[in-house]
Formats: structure tokens, sequence, C-alpha cells
């Protein structure tokens, strides 16, 4: 049989393909015999019930590996946009909060105005009524969102476990 564990140019018989395919699905196979077998199913001609097991298994791993890929991707991305806008909302409520504690630093007369439903409200305890109201709202979805962020880094926490 010839050197399959070397990168030569030279094609694999059936037989030899075959004998490959059994020492794979037997786990005996090398890194560098695995990718000389998947280079082989790749540009082969040859046909058997034994080729097309192993296209199909091979075919199963490398899809499962690519899910697992973009799970982790996808996942990523969904905990950046999350901690981005945790951040986010974090300094609003931080400004929003000095400015509450001074109120007389930073509001002048005339200064303090609020437009609700297309109606100018410029009582100013009215108006810092309503932003602390808002203040109090951003607080319970900062808390709603700080939980799903945990449960998330949880759930990945388990899968790079296993």
């Amino acid at each position: 049989m010839k050197d399959i564990s070397k990168n030569n140019v030279d094609r694999l018989s059936l037989e030899e393909l075959e004998l490959l395919i059994e020492r794979y699905f037997e786990g005996e196979t090398s890194n560098e015999e695995e990718l000389r077998l998947r280079k082989e199913l790749c540009v082969s001609t040859y046909r058997s019930r034994l080729i097309d097991e192993c296209l199909v298994a091979m075919g199963y791993f490398s899809i499962g590996k690519r899910v697992e890929r973009e799970k982790k991707a996808r996942a990523g991305v969904v905990m950046l946009r999350r901690v981005a806008g945790v951040a986010a909302m974090i300094a609003v409520v931080l400004v929003l909060g000095l400015t509450m504690l001074s109120p007389n630093d930073f509001f002048n007369e005339g200064d303090c105005v609020a437009y609700v439903n297309g109606e100018k409200i410029s009582d100013k305890d009215v108006v810092i009524t309503l932003i602390a109201n808002d203040l109090s709202c951003m607080n319970e979805a900062i808390s709603e969102d700080r939980n799903s962020i945990l449960e998330e880094f949880s759930a990945i926490k388990a899968v790079l476990n296993e």
C-alpha cells in the first residue's frame, strides 16, 4: 500500500481508499491521514457503500461543527449588543441621576421643559417627576437585561464546560 500519511499527489486505488476509510471509522487514522481522506473523497470518482457512508459521516461532522461555530458567533454578537445597550443605559442613568441630585446647578428658570403627547410642560417639579419615572423604568429594564445576560453567560459556560 502507498504511504498515505504523506501529501503526495498519487490517487488512491479503490482498495486503498476503502482500507483508509475502515481505519478512519476505527479511529486509527492520524490527522494527516484524515485530511488526505477528505481530499481524496472530494476528487474520487469511485463509488461504494463504504465510500458513501464515509461521505455522509464526514458531512454530518462538518455540518455539526459549522452549526456550533455559527451559534457561538451569533451568541457573541447578541451578547455584545446587549452589553453595549446596558452600558449606554447606565451612562444615561448616571448623567440624569447626577442632574437630579443637584438640579439647581443644571436647570435655570425657563430651561426645564418637557413635551408629553405634544403638550409643553414647563413646571420644574413635574418635569423632574417625569424624568424620575423614566429613570425608574430604565432601571427595571437594565435589571431585566442584566438577568438575561447572566443567564446567557451561564449557558455559554455550561457549553464550554462540556
